[in-house]
This record gives C-alpha cells, structure tokens and sequence, in this order.
C-alpha cells in the first residue's frame, strides 16, 4: 500500500527539517497555518531558543506543507 504523507512545517521547520525528513520531501507548498500559533516555549534542544506552538492568543503565519510521495 503506498500513499503521499503530507507534514505542516512552520518556524525553523522550514528551513531546516532534520536528516529524517529532508530526503523523503519531494514537494513543498507554501500556504498558512490553519490555526495561531506564538513563540510560548523555549527550545530543550536548541539552548533555549523560543519555539512556536499553537496558541489562541497567536497569528497565523507563513508555512509550508512539505510532501513525500
């Protein structure tokens, strides 16, 4: 069985998806998050660098659904 596999990428995402995801994207498609999100955490793994989470007191912003075939 096989399919496509779409991942709504926004913040860093974008830019940079990591080793797992980068190499089974074949289409990317620019578009906006569906809900608001804001900068409320801070990163555990990026030495506390603000992270984007969804948030009703947020904006929608720019993303980009990014698709594996």
């Amino acid at each position: 069985m096989g399919g496509a596999v779409g991942i709504l990428a926004y913040g860093s995402l974008i830019g940079d998806p990591g080793a797992e995801i980068e190499p089974a994207i074949t289409s990317r498609i620019a578009c906006l998050t569906p809900f608001p999100v804001e900068f409320a955490r801070q990163s555990r793994t990026r030495k506390g660098a603000p992270t984007l989470v969804p948030s009703e007191r947020g904006a929608s912003i720019r993303a980009q659904m990014s698709l594996s075939i």
